[in-house]
């Protein structure tokens, strides 16, 4: 049987809900994910379903706060960290305690611009997005899924910004938007309104109908 892709690599999570997604998809892939925990244990270890989902595959360590010399040990060891600062209970380090890894950080607006200091949930980033405005019932409210669906695409995104920053073989430092991810989910509508002018709109339950 061949070697899984990334073996031999090792990622630290940092992350908080927004990105948990991404070390299990790193860790599907054959690297070695570290979970970095407080001692109460990961914050979606609350929800157990969700946790077991996404975190599937991965390594633990508890870790006393963010000054922890343990977590320090485990950061020299990192070709990979994914992170979320900002969101409650993640811890803000700073990458260059893992000075040889690439860094995902992952926020809801990204590190820089007007909107970098705004925080968001999985709703905020859905409906800044614009992709709430075509979800939904015709003449009512817009709704989003009941899963996060916004974070399972940040999940993925950030998995392949990762091997981008691998596959070039230096320390990058990469700049993770969710509300641009979920952009490119929406790219079709976007793309098409210079032509169309139209905005969408919401049809109800349409997956799979043609009229």
């Amino acid at each position: 049987m061949s070697e899984a892709l990334l073996a031999g690599t090792r990622v630290v999570d940092l992350a908080g809900e927004p990105a948990a997604m991404a070390g299990r998809i790193l860790a599907d892939l054959g690297a070695d994910v570290i979970l970095v925990e407080p001692p109460g244990g990961h914050p979606l270890r609350a929800l157990p379903h969700r946790f077991l989902a996404w975190g599937a595959g991965k390594g633990s360590v508890v870790v006393d706060g963010p000054d922890d010399p343990k977590l320090d040990d485990v950061l020299a060891t990192a070709d990979a960290v994914v992170d979320t600062p900002g969101f409650p209970g993640a811890f803000a380090l700073d990458p260059a305690r893992a000075p040889r890894a690439v860094w995902a950080r992952v926020t809801p607006f990204g590190l820089d611009g007007p909107r970098s200091s705004w925080r968001a949930s999985d709703l905020g980033v859905m409906a800044a997005s614009g992709n709430m405005y075509a979800t939904g019932d015709p003449g009512r409210p817009p709704v989003r899924c009941t899963e996060p669906s916004g974070y399972a695409h940040v999940g993925a995104e950030t998995a392949f910004a990762v091997l981008t920053g691998l596959a070039s073989g230096s320390p990058e430092r990469v700049d993770i938007s969710m509300q641009e991810v979920v952009f490119v989910a929406n790219m079709v509508g976007l793309a098409s309104f210079p032509k169309t002018g139209h905005r969408g709109a919401r049809r109800g339950a349409n997956i799979g109908r043609t009229r």
